[in-house]
């Protein structure tokens, strides 16, 4: 492996594809390993063989996979390495990557540590809706990380640098689903040339 254990530095080089079942081991390891980890959702392995591409770090560490329509699951890292979050997106990015959701994190007093560094590698945040206890992940901690809103993504860097994106001007709307829809259709106004 590549990976320069001293600095953490990773590169796409040092990503491998997966197949469903090694994704999803790698990412329910990595859930219990990094305090976040309840913010990613770990789908059943027929989502992932459904998806065009699943990509791990050689040493299973961090990954990503990539549905058919464009959106970006399951970015993990449990923190062995550092710098990986630009590495994952950049290789979803190349496959067709080109949509994502998140929690906000709860850190920063701000709930944008998560969200700016989505931003920072170039994706814009269209919507969000209110996170909803019913559908809390099974493993999610209300005391350590409250109910933080949900937001939706586009990749498109020559628009986030011209407009200075703020994760509070993203639209507000009712559901999840709503939300999904909002933001697939402000992509459909602006075209599928993301880059």
């Amino acid at each position: 492996m590549v990976i320069d254990a001293i600095s953490g530095e990773v590169s796409i080089d040092d990503l491998i594809d997966a197949s469903a079942a090694a994704f999803r081991a790698a990412l329910r390891k990595a859930k219990k390993k990094n305090k976040y980890g309840p913010y990613v959702t770990l789908h059943e392995e027929a989502d992932y063989k459904r998806c065009i591409a699943r990509f791990l770090l050689k040493d299973h560490t961090a990954g990503v996979a990539v549905e058919a329509d464009g959106n970006i699951i399951s970015v993990f890292n449990d923190r062995t390495h550092k710098g990986v979050l630009p590495v994952l997106l950049k290789k979803a990015v190349e496959v067709g990557g080109c949509k994502l959701d998140c929690y906000a994190t709860a850190e920063n007093n701000a709930n944008k540590s998560l969200l700016s560094m989505y931003m920072l590698n170039g994706f814009a945040p269209l919507t969000r809706t209110k996170f909803v206890r019913d559908y809390a992940p099974d493993d999610w901690s209300f005391e350590k990380f409250g109910e933080p809103d949900i937001y939706f993504f586009t990749y498109n860097p020559k628009l986030v640098l011209e407009k200075n994106f703020k994760a509070s001007a993203a639209k507000l709307a009712d559901t999840y689903e709503q939300a999904f829809a909002l933001r697939d259709s402000i992509m459909e106004q602006w075209g599928r040339d993301y880059k």
